[in-house]
Parts: C-alpha cells; sequence; structure tokens
C-alpha cells in the first residue's frame, strides 16, 4: 500500500482521534501509508464533539435532504486531506474509512457521481437511496456491522450489500456477534485485510 491515503471518519459526537488507535496499528503494517483524522465540519449539537450533519428533530426524510445538504462541506474536508498529502492526481489510492455517521456519508459518495476513490470501509452505516443514485461500480466497498448494535442495527449494512451488490458494485458483508455500535478489533482486522487486498 505505498503512497496510499486513508481518511477515517468518525460518528455523531466523535472525533477525528477517536481512530487513533486503529491508524497506529495500521501505521506499522503500511509505514508509507498516509493516514488523515479530519474532525466533522459541524459542532454535536448534543453534547461534545462533532458531526457531518445535524440529526436535532429527525426524520427518514429530513436526514437524506440533510445527507444532500451536507455534501459539500464533507467533500471539502476529504479534499483538504486529499491536498495535504499530495493525492490530488491519484484518488484510487484514497480509501474512506467511516463509522457509522462517518459511513454514510462515506457511502453517499457512491451514489451521486462522487466517489474517484479507491475503497470505502464502513463501520456500522448504510447507504442512503436517493433518487439521482448513479453507483460508483468501480469502488470496492466492505461493511462490517455489530449484530448487537442497537443504535444502527445490522439488517441495514445488509439491506446496503444487496442495494450494492444489484448496482454491480463490488460489495462484501461482514456481520459480527456480540459486538454492539463500536469499531471492534475483528472490524478493524477484517478492514485492514480488505485494505490489503484492495489498495496493494
Amino acid at each position: 500500500m505505498d503512497n496510499s491515503l486513508i481518511i477515517f471518519l468518525h460518528g455523531i459526537g466523535g472525533y477525528g482521534r477517536y481512530f487513533a488507535s486503529v491508524a497506529k496499528r495500521w501505521q506499522q503494517q503500511w509505514p508509507a501509508t498516509h493516514f488523515a483524522l479530519p474532525d466533522g465540519p459541524f459542532p454535536f449539537t448534543q453534547g461534545e464533539g462533532f458531526q457531518w450533519f445535524d440529526i436535532d428533530d429527525d426524520t427518514p426524510t429530513l436526514r437524506n435532504a440533510r445527507i444532500v445538504a451536507a455534501r459539500t462541506t464533507f467533500d471539502a474536508v476529504i479534499q483538504q486531506a486529499i491536498d495535504q498529502y499530495q493525492m490530488t492526481e491519484h484518488p484510487e489510492r484514497v480509501a474512506l474509512v467511516g463509522f457509522s455517521q462517518g459511513a454514510i456519508m462515506a457511502l453517499d459518495t457512491l451514489t451521486s457521481d462522487r466517489c474517484p476513490y479507491g475503497a470505502i470501509v464502513a463501520f456500522s452505516g448504510y447507504l442512503p437511496v436517493f433518487t439521482d443514485a448513479r453507483m460508483a461500480r468501480r469502488t470496492p466497498v466492505a461493511l462490517i456491522h455489530g449484530m448487537e448494535d442497537d443504535k444502527l442495527p445490522w439488517q441495514h449494512s445488509q439491506q446496503t450489500e444487496r442495494a450494492l451488490t444489484q448496482a454491480g458494485v463490488n460489495c462484501e458483508l461482514h456481520l459480527l456477534p456480540n459486538v454492539d455500535h463500536r469499531v471492534s478489533v475483528t472490524g478493524a482486522n477484517l478492514a485492514s485485510d480488505f485494505l490489503a487486498r484492495i489498495m496493494r
């Protein structure tokens, strides 16, 4: 994975540094890979940390509209990391690794003709479905979800895997027993194995 960039995308109320331990382990595996751990662009309105889009008074319709509205600021955060590590001419060497809300935003790039990236790993997320959906079939995806997740049930990833597979996306699904709403060691290992295969 020489000359690659992995951008970690935290969940709601989180910080980029929440992925620091995973990044440290992966840095030992891939010393020539860059790692970016940005904070979301907006303060979390219900506590500490940051968010990629607002969830106040949330409904499915409102959430989809907010995800669409958040695309510009999300893309700006991604582009800043790409510019920082001089990867603008090599987007295929960039991977997005998101958790929960970060995973939702990463997967959203697939459906809006905004995904030139080499891989996406989505922990405990799902694919928002819009009428303008255009799948980026060239980007492989790994969906990793704990089966004890009480915030975003694992069925969200199962449904996402079906939609992506039907659209012709190279997608794999990993459902983890006895794992709740978090990035587990097992999940992180599955993600690193996936990235090693795809981004080699």
